[in-house]
């Protein structure tokens, strides 16, 4: 490759299409399926989330709140509030996805809607504090 246009054409330039993906999650006993959206992040939606000068906040909730997209055609985006405040399995469910989509850890399910997501990770590749990062909004 060597234009601009060669880059778009081979995906490299992101467009933020949304791509849908169904999943289920577990509350109160219950099984629960849910079909969402979750939009395309460029480069630099994702490194606008990670290098951020607010430690206090969630870097999950604001990837959810930027890419899952809810309601019949996607049109509907979730805040950082609601975001952060999700029951954790659900959330688990919709940044597994995000990243997925996104080409962020699994490559090999980015483009497969019916993939299995990784099991839940308890640990953090973070070298802060998850608990420094996971400070609840000030406006809840």
């Amino acid at each position: 490759m060597k234009s601009i246009r060669e880059i778009t054409e081979s995906g490299g330039i992101i467009s933020a299409d949304l791509v849908k993906r169904s999943g289920t999650w577990h509350h109160g006993g219950d099984e629960h399926e849910v079909e969402f959206y979750v939009r395309r992040l460029a480069f630099g939606d994702i490194d606008r989330v990670y290098n951020r000068d607010n430690p206090d906040a969630s870097q999950s909730a604001e990837l959810i709140s930027m890419a899952i997209r809810l309601g019949d055609d996607g049109d509907e985006a979730l805040t950082y509030e609601q975001a952060y405040q999700l029951n954790a399995g659900l959330a688990m469910l919709f940044s597994d996805h995000v990243m997925r989509v996104n080409g962020v850890g699994d490559e090999e399910a980015s483009t497969d809607p019916k993939a299995s997501p990784r099991p839940a990770n308890s640990g953090s590749k973070s070298r802060r504090s998850s608990a420094a990062r996971s400070q609840k909004p000030s406006n809840v």
